[in-house]
């Protein structure tokens, strides 16, 4: 490997590393698939609008309602087959 490129990727890598640094215990929020990097919660609190806790709230219902029904057929199977 030549020179110069090892000196263009240890500058790479160093960038890197400073990011990281610098990003250190802030949160990477996805906004409208858009990556927000914050540390504070009211910011994060700004970012999320009703619709979207509506939207997750709908989502966390819909995946209780689904592991419900799988308990049911489970139960169900059981019951067919002592039976």
């Amino acid at each position: 490997m030549n020179e110069d490129l090892m000196i263009k990727k240890l500058i790479s890598l160093e960038e890197k590393v400073d990011n990281l640094e610098k990003n250190m215990g802030k949160v990477v929020v996805k906004v409208n698939n858009l990556d927000v990097i914050t540390e504070s919660l009211d910011e994060i609190k700004e970012m999320l609008t009703k619709k979207d806790i509506e939207q997750t709230a709908t989502i966390h219902a819909l995946k209780r309602h689904e592991k419900r029904i799988e308990i049911l057929e489970k139960h169900n199977n059981i019951q067919t087959h002592t039976a």
